[in-house]
């Protein structure tokens, strides 16, 4: 699990201005399994698909039931403004999850970094990631595996 989850009052000393939400991010509302490695503070994800993914067997894997909240309601509970100069998502295999719960009308990243896992840069298209980002105005700009740089159509 993220050192925030595990030692909220650490991450505060460390990054004081940071707001700490200790929820998982889905399309929905809803109790969700989140797993996590206990070898490695830098896996966790929504899913037992993660666990398999990473080849961890149940011994060095842990679950925890958390409510989940959409993106929206995160941004609308922390008055985020509208216009966001950098949006950074990299929530181990649960993108379009985290991109459905996110209101491209009322709040509008000036930059998206995701990643994107098995991205294929000849055939772009063939991705539901980049197919969703690029629904709302953006092109990509560039991609660096994993992660994919997007820039918005829109002039601010």
């Amino acid at each position: 699990m993220k050192t925030q989850f595990l030692f909220p009052n650490q991450f505060k000393k460390i990054r004081p201005k940071d707001i700490s939400i200790q929820k998982a991010i889905s399309s929905k509302k809803e109790l969700v399994e989140f797993y996590f490695s206990k070898t490695s503070s830098l896996i966790s994800g929504i899913g037992s698909k993660n666990s398999e993914n990473w080849g961890r067997n149940k011994e060095n894997s842990d679950v925890v039931r958390l409510e989940s909240k959409t993106l929206f309601e995160v941004f609308r509970e922390n008055n985020v403004p509208n216009l966001i100069d950098l949006l950074s998502i990299d929530v181990e295999g649960g993108e379009i999850s985290v991109l459905d719960s996110m209101n491209f009308e009322l709040y509008k990243p000036r930059v998206i970094l995701i990643e994107i896992h098995e991205f294929l840069i000849s055939t772009p298209e063939q991705d539901p990631i980049y197919r969703k980002i690029i629904s709302h105005g953006y092109r990509l700009k560039s991609y660096a595996n994993p992660t994919a740089l997007f820039i918005s159509n829109v002039g601010f």
